[in-house]
């Protein structure tokens, strides 16, 4: 079941990430394209280091997804592969100890 939060986690952030790299991808191109200011490459380099962010973060999700599906694991029906044994442990009261003083 923890895989489950890891992975949901994961998609969700790759998702925030995918969100946040083509929303500053419009933004730089807007600037770019739209207004006088610029640096010399700057849109070029921001624009080719986001792309890889989200595809990066396109590719995480999906392996994640893929490797998921392949072989999904569930403690219940794979539980007997886990355990080696079964032991029953009694609680036991704890007794109270004497304090020296």
């Amino acid at each position: 079941m923890f895989s489950d939060v890891v992975l949901i986690k994961t998609s969700l952030y790759a998702a925030i990430a995918v969100a946040s790299g083509l929303v500053a991808i419009l933004f730089i191109a807007a600037v770019r394209l739209l207004t006088d200011i610029w640096i010399i490459g700057f849109a070029s380099t921001a624009i080719g280091i986001l792309t890889l962010v989200v595809g990066q973060a396109l590719i995480v999700s999906l392996i994640g997804i893929f490797v998921r599906s392949q072989r999904p694991m569930s403690l219940v029906v794979d539980s007997h592969q886990y355990l080696a044994a079964v032991e029953r442990v009694s609680v036991v009261q704890p007794r109270e100890v004497d304090r020296v003083t």
